[in-house]
């Protein structure tokens, strides 16, 4: 067998194998049907399921992570008419949000990543075609990295002067774990999250940090999952 079929071979085993650790989850992970949940973007790149009736143009929303694109920024602006405060280190993001802020006013970037401390965070270049962000952690064995300015949620929330988060979604490539134990652990009011669990991860990790969640007073009320990504939304009862 070549070289190439050898590849190959291993690229569909783990395929195979991801899309299996996906079923998992979703197998795993019971969802609550919250009336009011609306689908901003899509759930298979940058988008989530937000809860629609919680929201609203006075609505205070925070994102932790764009990607290429923008992420559920722009369609969360448009949707709902209220302010986004965006975060993300990679400077590849900070050319693409600063045309999307030179059209819309209401998304408020900072080329920070958003973290559990204030101070500087490596991160971490794309090393494999088709993953396109930048990460703070190394999922998958980068030899480039940079350092980049990091702000907790809760420093974010005391510069902004905001006393609580009607929504949070994260979608920073591994981070996720580091905000949901800063969420827990600090008294910052966050009433809905929305959270990537970025792949490669063990299932067993991410159901660890949802039961954290859930005995915090967080409900899952959506949730999906695919090879890359899977994605679970939350409101606090």
């Amino acid at each position: 067998m070549t070289a190439g079929a050898q590849g190959a071979l291993r690229r569909a085993a783990g395929l195979l194998r991801d899309r299996q650790q996906a079923a998992a989850f979703r197998r795993a992970v019971i969802a609550a049907p919250l009336p009011g949940l609306v689908t901003v973007g899509d759930v298979r790149a940058g988008g989530f399921e937000v809860p629609g009736d919680a929201l609203d143009a006075g609505s205070v929303v925070y994102v932790a992570g764009t990607g290429p694109d923008g992420g559920v920024a722009p369609g969360i602006v448009a949707r709902f008419g209220c302010t986004v405060h965006l975060y993300d280190a990679d400077p590849r993001a900070a050319e693409h949000v600063a045309r999307v802020a030179a059209r819309e006013p209401r998304v408020a970037f900072q080329p920070v990543a958003l973290w559990d401390t204030d101070g500087t965070v490596t991160v971490h270049a794309p090393r494999l075609g088709g993953y396109q962000a930048h990460r703070p952690t190394d999922l998958r064995g980068s030899h480039e990295s940079f350092s980049a300015p990091a702000r907790s949620l809760a420093g974010a929330l005391e510069e902004e002067g905001h006393a609580h988060v009607d929504l949070l979604c994260v979608a920073v490539d591994g981070a996720e774990y580091r905000l949901v134990d800063h969420i827990l652990r600090t008294p910052v009011d966050v009433r809905a999250l929305c959270l990537r669990w970025a792949q490669p991860a063990p299932l067993e990790r991410v159901l660890e940090s949802l039961g954290r969640l859930r005995g915090a007073g967080f409900e899952p009320v959506a949730r999906s999952g695919d090879a890359l990504a899977w994605k679970t939304t939350l409101v606090r009862r």
